[in-house]
């Protein structure tokens, strides 16, 4: 049984899509939407002091 979830392919896909020309700023929220698995408010209140690039995570401030 094959996994259901291809994020390789998904993000090709929105490779593919840049390169037609579809709004970067757009495909770059589907990308973190995909990879952090936040939801829309999650991301667009998300803040700079809640990035830890040390250990690659998010840390929000409310949780």
């Amino acid at each position: 049984m094959q996994n259901p979830y291809k994020p390789k392919r998904f993000g090709e896909a929105l490779r593919e899509l840049e390169k037609d020309g579809i709004n970067c700023k757009a495909l770059d929220i589907m990308r973190l939407w995909m990879l952090t698995g936040c939801d829309r408010e999650e991301n667009a209140s998300l803040k700079w002091q809640e990035v830890d690039f040390e250990h690659g995570c998010l840390r929000f401030g409310d949780t």
